[in-house]
């Protein structure tokens, strides 16, 4: 999954494409800088869930 939204972002999104060829000009592969950016997407996504989770557990159940 992580990989589908790289690819994604990389096509449509002008800053991930800015910062892969970041990535490349410093020297990195185009695998190394599609890692980096999965990395990323991983703690972005972890972040949202994490917040979900705090919000789902400070909800109080009507019964």
């Amino acid at each position: 999954a992580l990989h589908i939204i790289a690819i994604g972002r990389l096509r449509t999104d002008e800053k991930t494409k800015t910062y892969v060829a970041r990535r490349i000009a410093e020297g990195h592969s185009k695998l190394e800088a599609i890692r980096s950016l999965k990395r990323y997407i991983a703690c972005e996504v972890f972040g949202i869930i994490m917040r979900r989770q705090q919000d789902i557990n400070r909800t109080r159940i009507a019964a």
